[in-house]
């Protein structure tokens, strides 16, 4: 089996960036994330209630 190559100057210049891009996208995308999290858990507890609200009812 070949050993791999160590990373050269290049390769941890690619990785930075590729990291810095991840946390810039992360930070920007924060509030929809916060957005999709609360929209998810309003339609859970709608349909949980709902679903209730029909037992209750027949």
């Amino acid at each position: 089996m070949a050993m791999a190559r160590p990373l050269n100057i290049l390769d941890w210049v690619v990785i930075a960036a590729l990291v810095i891009v991840a946390a810039v996208l992360i930070y920007l995308l924060q509030p929809l994330v916060i957005v999709i999290a609360i929209a998810a858990v309003g339609y859970l507890i709608y349909r949980w209630y709902t679903g209730r609200r029909m037992v209750r009812v027949s």
